[in-house]
Formats: C-alpha cells, structure tokens, sequence
C-alpha cells in the first residue's frame, strides 16, 4: 500500500515555537503520514526543485499511521537516527519553493511555486479542514487547527513620534474591520491578553513610550509598534542628567532647546528583559543568542518631521571590558525573526 506523506506544516521565522536540541530556534517542517506505518529511508526534502533529493531521510526512520514527525531546517545536516533530523537547507521568511518527494523521484506534497511570506512564530500548512493556508499558533507534532483568514492591518498613530510641550491625545487604529486593540505606557510589550483594552484617544502628557498591537479572531495578530512623546522638562529631571550642569547658570537655560535640536534613538522593551533577575543589564556576563532580548527601535530627527524610522529589533549588550561599566554599550539586530531583515534608512 503506498504510503501518504504530506508536508503537514512548517514555520520559516521561529523564536518561540519549538527549540532545537542545540537550544536555537530553528525553523523547522512537520510531515504527517496518512497511511500505514512507512520507512522513510530514501524520502527526500528540498527548497530546489532543480535538486528534489536534496535532503534525504536515513534508512530505518519509521513514521506510523496517522505520526507526525518534525524535521528541522536548520542547515545542520543531521540524518542521524539517534537524534533530531536536521536538513542541509533552512527556509526563506519571505517565501520558497519546498516539497516532500518519494524514493522514486516523485513528489508527495509541495508548496510551489512557494509557500507564502511568514512572519515570526507564523505557521503555514494544512489545516483542520484539509485547505492549506495560515496556522497560530504552531502545533508541532500535533493536529493542525483551522487556517486563519490572514493578517490583521498594522496599528498606526494620530500624532508622530517626537517632542511635545502640551498633553496630546493619540488616536491608536487599524484598517481591519473589528480589530481589537492593546497599549501600553511603560514600555511593556502589548498582547492579546495583556495591556490596556483601546477604547478611544490615549492621554499622554509626559514622557511616554506608546507601543500597541492590534488582533482579531480568525486572523494573526500585528507584531508591536511604538511611538515615542518626548518631553524636554521631564528629561532634564532624570537622574542620569548632571545636576550640576543642569542647575548651573550658565546653561540650563539652554538646555531644554537644546535638546529638542538632537536626532533622538528610542529603544523600549521589556523591563524584566535589561533589569530584572535574568535581565541582561543584570547579568551582562551573558553573552552570544541566550543574551538577546526583543525591543523596539525608533530613530528620529527634530530638524526634519518626516526622518522618521522605526522597525522591530533583537538588542544585547555588547563589548568586552564595558560589561562591567555602569554604562553599557547596546548592539541592535534586525533580522526576519522580528521584523524586516533590514534597517532601511
């Protein structure tokens, strides 16, 4: 009886959804067989249709009726039946060819010509209906559930990020119908059970980090953005300013212009991430992956109203002798794992 073995689901931007055996999260791609129990020696994985054996199965690596087996795209190479499998290729976020092909050269399943973009910890594959389409949250070596409809529109702001004197009022919307959305004020990142439930125009008149997400049923949710409102008397007051030189007479009637004349970097995240007990900031001997934490970086200039950047980012603290400094050097990775692979400015 021919087996059925079928690209059941994959995730090509993972942070959260399953870890490897190495502690990374890799991407990975889970096949289901549909039929009796199968020796997937000589079954093949590949990105190339030009190359359909480019990944193959080891001999003697059985999937039963009805099993679902996770294979990790991680570029390792590991077709060793003692552990995780691991293919020589790992998956574009933006979308590729991909495809599950028989011993004899023919193809079993495939997205073609690719699967769509993804986003981090967004799935795609077959879902409990049989129609393929998107997935969330991951379920790896477990029944798919429905596909969702798509995206929900991103959040977008009433007032630019940049320097206030008056309290403002910030309209907070998204371009989906019946989207529901969260904020926060301190920093924290929102999600779709945690922050503050948007019900009309946000007061702010302090200093405040602004980050929102917006969510729906049936959809996937928007990652996070931020805006930030700057107040120049509420920065001249922060402990890390030089009191002697913002009491001095002879420039702090200057230093509040000044200030609103500077291009301005905002990063926020999560307190706990930089200060808390595993905080970075509190541990900076942690170092390479296990010491990045997700933020939100935001670049602006006073001078020009429309130079204007922001974009999802991972940050650590960088340096050697510096991470025993009271004041660290930060370094900011922009990579598909949370946002655009690149900085564009």
């Amino acid at each position: 009886v021919a087996a059925e073995i079928q690209i059941s689901e994959i995730v090509a931007s993972n942070k959260t959804s399953l870890s490897d055996v190495d502690g990374d999260s890799s991407d990975w791609i889970e096949i289901v067989n549909t039929g009796p129990q199968v020796n997937l020696g000589g079954y093949s994985l590949t990105d190339d249709p030009a190359t359909p054996a480019k990944w193959t199965f080891p001999e003697g690596q059985f999937l039963g009726a009805n099993a679902r087996l996770v294979v990790f795209a991680s570029g390792k190479d590991r077709a060793s039946l003692r552990g995780q499998l691991h293919t020589n290729f790992s998956l574009d976020s933006d979308g590729e060819y991909l495809a599950i092909n028989a011993p004899d050269g023919s193809t079993m399943n495939e997205f073609a010509p690719s699967f769509p973009p993804l986003k981090q910890d967004i799935a795609y594959g077959i879902g409990s209906s049989g129609t393929t389409g998107y997935l969330y949250p991951p379920t790896p070596e477990e029944a798919n559930g429905a596909t969702l409809e798509g995206f929900v529109e991103d959040t977008t702001f009433s007032l630019k990020r940049g320097f206030y004197d008056e309290p403002i009022e910030v309209v907070i919307s998204s371009a989906t119908p019946g989207a529901a959305i969260r904020y926060t004020t301190d920093g924290r990142e929102p999600t779709p059970a945690f922050g503050q439930v948007y019900s009309g125009p946000v007061a702010i008149e302090s200093t405040t980090v602004l980050r929102a997400m917006a969510y729906k049923s049936g959809m996937i949710q928007t990652n996070v953005d931020a805006n930030s409102y700057l107040y120049p008397d509420d920065i001249v007051r922060q402990e890390t300013m030089d009191s002697s030189i913002v009491n001095s007479p002879a420039y702090r009637g200057e230093i509040r212009s000044a200030l609103t004349e500077l291009p301005v970097v905002s990063v926020s995240f999560n307190p706990s991430d930089l200060f808390g007990g595993s905080g970075i900031h509190t541990n900076p001997e942690l170092s390479g992956s296990t010491s990045e934490r997700g933020a939100h970086f935001e670049f602006f200039s006073p001078s020009d109203p429309e130079d204007s950047v922001h974009e999802p980012a991972g940050i650590r603290i960088h340096g050697g002798n510096v991470r025993r400094h009271p004041k660290k050097n930060f370094r900011l990775y922009f990579r598909s794992d949370y946002g655009e692979s690149r900085l564009r400015h």
